[in-house]
């Protein structure tokens, strides 16, 4: 026989082997994938989950009106009410977008009664207050949006008012326990006007911080003045383009792109 019938007989027997063995995985693998509703009979304080996020031990939280919610993979513990904290500050209500932070801990909106952390190595909850009087608190008594952790450590987020028809971005410097407020220079006549009219972004090349504000106007954070300031305002030429226009929305990009 042939060298090369020896070499065509084995790729023959090399491509049988292939569709055979392809064939026994397709069957081996499950028609439909099985999926697990949890709810209120096993254990969640209501149907409606806003967010979920598993923290560095594993274990699953998940963020609901009526409180939030710690799943070990058995059973759920939910956490709402006051709480015997050692500052005696802490009102759990409930938890809106979770975010975690590069030391391992989870951030989160707390329902008007401020920003909550959560530090799974000392199994600790902490509450940033609001108040309207107080500069050291936050800003406003209202729905707070956590958006992310920039890389020196502070933690954005959006605090807005419908009683007071406002929004504010509020940096938390996590060092130094302080806010630092950007108020907006418009007022907004409904909620999702107030939540949706500003998207926060940092640059993965240099780490600034950049804004998109209603009505489409691009602001980059000065960080000596730590102020934002304006690049491109709404209806102005955006360079590259040869004609004005407004910008809708911004997303981050890679290293080599932004």
């Amino acid at each position: 026989m042939s060298s090369f019938i020896q070499r065509l007989l084995l790729l023959a027997f090399i491509l049988l082997s292939f569709i055979l063995s392809t064939g026994l995985v397709a069957q081996s693998l499950p028609d439909k994938i099985a999926f697990e509703k949890y709810g209120v009979a096993e254990g969640l304080p209501e149907e409606f989950a806003r967010d979920v996020i598993q923290d560095e031990q594993g274990f699953i939280w998940i963020t609901t009106q009526n409180g939030i919610v710690k799943y070990d993979g058995y059973t759920f513990k939910v956490f709402r009410g006051e709480s015997s904290d050692q500052d005696g500050k802490l009102k759990l209500r409930g938890g809106t977008r979770l975010i975690k932070a590069r030391d391992g801990k989870l951030w989160t909106g707390n329902h008007g009664e401020g920003v909550i952390s959560y530090d799974p190595k000392k199994d600790h909850f902490v509450n940033y207050l609001s108040s309207i009087t107080d500069p050291s608190h936050l800003p406003l008594k209202g729905f707070i949006e956590v958006l992310f952790e920039d890389t020196d450590e502070n933690i954005w987020f959006h605090n807005s008012s419908v009683v007071l028809d406002t929004l504010v971005l509020v940096k938390l410097d996590t060092q130094k326990d302080t806010f630092k407020a950007f108020p907006h220079v418009r007022q907004y006549r409904k909620f999702n006007d107030i939540v949706l009219n500003s998207e926060l972004l940092e640059a993965a090349k240099d780490s600034s911080i950049w804004q998109l504000l209603h009505p489409g106007n691009l602001n980059v954070l000065n960080a000596e003045a730590d102020s934002f300031e304006s690049v491109i305002p709404a209806g102005t030429t955006i360079p590259g383009m040869s004609i004005n226009d407004t910008i809708r929305r911004i997303v981050p990009g890679t290293e080599e792109h932004f």
